[in-house]
């Protein structure tokens, strides 16, 4: 029993350590935090990070193991089991691989695994950094859609740990947009205003929304056929297709035309040679990509109508665009007034219909149709009703701009 001071000598001395417990020797009362053996006497004791022991002024460090030097006695202090924490931990990603940030609090280095469903044990981690008995990890592990399970395994002589973490991932697979934006403002005859800023103030927008972006300005019949065609080639990679034009635009017989800057159109019958139709470039979009958007600040007054006798309203405007009827699905078509009516160039940098456009195309969470009430609201509000922007759509889903 001698053996017994290596701790304590009084009968009656009472040693704080953590939470009590009592050592069944010699009635000494021991208060303790984390279990160990001390392999003398059979003496239980529990300890934290270190204690003094107040028995003949014996002073006693404990961390992994330590040797107290009185009378000789050796003292082997088992370690903690080790304790994992996970720090911010991840339940759904769209990245198909994340790290997993955690750390292992442990009396003596760890060892630490890490497994994967199926895929077995990665190799055996190291800490990327160490603070005192706290070791911190961060694995970067691959994903598979779906569930994926991990188990982090952290080991040392006090015993294991195990922590059970599980992250869900959902493929996003990123649609890839294209826009073919134009804008036709020299006409000889009827130039207009703001075609070229409306142009490049949507490029702009829509370049930050995800759009790859053709832009073309003040082009002629055999540039816009060019655009036209260069931009049907490339859709062949894309999933979403957007055309933007602003300009003079005209309705013959139920179809609708984009007018280039050097059309010549004496007659009514001149329009199908040197215009561009409508349909045809939905046909195309169509046949190409399963979301396509049609945006067209085209609805001026026509000044060549002049010249072919078209019947005019007592205000002297012309019949606009007409609706369109055949188009493939998926498809959205906004109009910048309402079918056979007319729309105003704009009075500052853009025009009315464009200006409400970049007004509401980046507000996040909204669907395309959503938008385009908004758009028209703040056109009919800003033209006291004079005009009511028009939307026709085929899609069967919802589309957003910005999520």
């Amino acid at each position: 029993m001698r053996l017994i001071f290596f701790i304590l000598f009084c009968l009656n001395v009472s040693v704080l350590f953590g939470q009590e417990v009592t050592a069944q020797s010699k009635g000494i009362k021991v208060y303790i935090s984390d279990y160990v053996t001390a392999q003398s006497k059979g003496i239980k004791v529990y300890i934290s990070d270190y204690v003094t022991a107040q028995s003949k002024g014996i002073k006693v460090y404990i961390s992994d193991y330590v040797t107290a030097q009185s009378k000789g006695i050796k003292v082997n202090i088992g370690a903690s089991v080790p304790i994992i924490q996970v720090q911010n931990p991840i339940s759904l990603s769209s990245l198909s691989s994340v790290t997993l940030d955690f750390s292992v609090t442990s009396s003596e280095l760890p060892v630490v695994t890490l497994s994967q469903d199926s895929r077995g044990f990665i190799p055996v981690l190291e800490a990327v950094r160490v603070s005192g008995n706290t070791y911190f990890y961060k694995p970067e592990v691959k994903l598979s859609v779906g569930q994926n399970r991990f188990s982090i395994t952290a080991k040392n002589n006090g015993g294991a740990s195990k922590y059970l973490y599980s992250v869900e991932y959902e493929e996003v697979i990123k649609e890839k947009r294209l826009a073919l934006v134009i804008g036709n403002a020299s006409y000889v005859s009827c130039p207009l205003k703001n075609p070229v800023n409306d142009a490049d103030d949507i490029a702009k927008v829509l370049r930050d929304l995800g759009f790859e972006v053709l832009i073309y300005k003040n082009v002629s019949k055999r540039d816009l056929v060019d655009a036209m065609d260069l931009f049907y080639d490339k859709l062949a990679n894309f999933q979403i297709s957007l055309l933007f034009y602003a300009g003079h635009g005209v309705q013959v017989k139920g179809e609708n035309y984009l007018i280039p800057i050097d059309a010549t159109l004496k007659a009514e019958s001149d329009v199908s040679y040197e215009c561009y139709p409508l349909s045809k470039i939905l046909s195309r979009m169509g046949s190409r990509t399963p979301t396509n958007i049609v945006l067209l600040d085209a609805c001026r007054n026509n000044p060549f109508e002049r010249s072919w006798g078209v019947i005019r309203d007592v205000d002297g405007n012309g019949n606009g665009l007409t609706e369109m009827k055949n188009y493939p699905e998926g498809t959205f078509i906004g109009f910048a007034t309402s079918p056979g009516s007319t729309a105003a160039d704009g009075n500052g940098r853009n025009g009315v219909y464009t200006e409400s456009i970049l007004k509401n195309i980046t507000k996040s969470g909204l669907t395309i149709d959503q938008i385009f009430n908004l758009v028209s609201g703040n056109v009919s509000k800003s033209t006291n009703k004079k005009q009511c922007p028009w939307k026709s759509s085929s899609m069967t889903g919802d589309f957003y701009f910005k999520k």
